[in-house]
């Protein structure tokens, strides 16, 4: 885990993107954008406390939005490779934290969900409690 600061306008993650890493806001705001035919979209704002990035790097697919700081932002980065470390398959503390996961995918906006195809899909096969004996 690294903390890094991003000056205004910068593009932290891009669009189709190999996911490396995600990061956890810690001060500042940035947009969450998506491109059709050509046109930039906003689809929402994120702020302290938040994740972005996180959908490409856990599923492992290309990123599927592009994040712009839109002023000075702190950001905890943190690396594919050691996000896996964290959540072993049989680790207590893993479970918990693929569960409060799940539990927060299915609280983003509809708008976000639906540029990701699969999500819907996915998030409605989903039982925490049959799948992670809680």
């Amino acid at each position: 885990m690294k903390a890094e600061y991003f000056p205004p306008k910068v593009e932290i993650i891009l669009q189709n993107e190999i996911p490396t890493d995600f990061y956890i806001i810690v001060s500042g705001a940035v947009d969450i954008l998506t491109y059709k035919n050509g046109m930039e979209q906003q689809l929402t704002k994120l702020g302290s406390s938040e994740m972005v990035g996180e959908i490409g790097v856990i599923f492992n697919i290309p990123q599927p939005f592009t994040v712009r700081t839109k002023r000075l932002s702190q950001v905890v980065r943190i690396s594919h490779h050691h996000f896996k470390q964290m959540v072993q398959p049989h680790s207590p503390d893993g479970k918990k934290i693929i569960c409060n996961f799940i539990q927060y995918l299915k609280g983003l906006k509809q708008e976000v969900v639906e540029e990701i195809a699969f999500l819907t899909e996915t998030l409605g096969d989903i039982d925490i409690e049959a799948d992670f004996n809680y």
